[in-house]
C-alpha cells in the first residue's frame, strides 16, 4: 500500500476529495434544476445513473489507496469494475436510443419502439447487472 509520508498519496487523496465534492455540487444543480427543459433533455434519469457511477469511481481510489484489508480489496476490486459499467451503461443506452430514432425517421412517421425512460433504465440495469454477474 502507498505510504502517507509520500507526496503521491496526499495527491491521491485530494484529487478524489475533489470529485466528490463536485459530484455533489452537479447533483445538488441537477436536482435543483429538475424541471428545466436542458434537464429534462439529457434523460435525467440515465444523467444521474452516469453521476453515480462517476462518484463510485471516486469512493473507489479511497479504497484503493487505504491501507489493505480483505474488504477493502473486495470493494476496490469490485468497485473499479463496477464504476466504469455504471458510467457506460447509460451511455450506450443514449446512444442506442438516439440511433432509434434516426433510424426511425427515415423510415417514416412511425414513432420507434423502446425509446422510454423506463426501458432505457431496464436495458441500464441489465448491463450493470451482467457485469456483477
Amino acid at each position: 500500500h502507498l505510504l502517507w509520508s509520500v507526496e503521491l498519496p496526499l495527491i491521491s487523496l485530494f484529487l478524489p476529495l475533489f470529485g466528490i465534492i463536485a459530484c455533489g455540487s452537479t447533483l445538488f444543480f441537477y436536482i435543483h434544476h429538475w424541471s428545466i427543459r436542458l434537464i429534462k433533455a439529457t434523460s435525467r434519469e440515465l444523467s444521474l445513473l452516469a453521476l453515480c457511477g462517476n462518484f463510485l469511481a471516486y469512493i473507489t481510489v479511497l479504497f484503493i489507496v487505504s491501507k489493505p484489508t480483505e474488504a477493502f480489496c473486495y470493494i476496490g476490486r469490485l468497485g473499479f469494475n463496477l464504476c466504469f459499467v455504471i458510467l457506460y451503461a447509460p451511455l450506450l443506452a443514449k446512444t442506442s436510443r438516439i440511433y432509434r430514432i434516426f433510424a426511425a425517421a427515415k423510415r417514416g412517421t412511425k414513432s420507434p419502439s423502446f425509446i422510454s425512460t423506463k426501458t432505457q433504465m431496464i436495458l441500464s440495469f441489465s448491463l450493470i447487472f451482467l457485469q456483477v454477474l
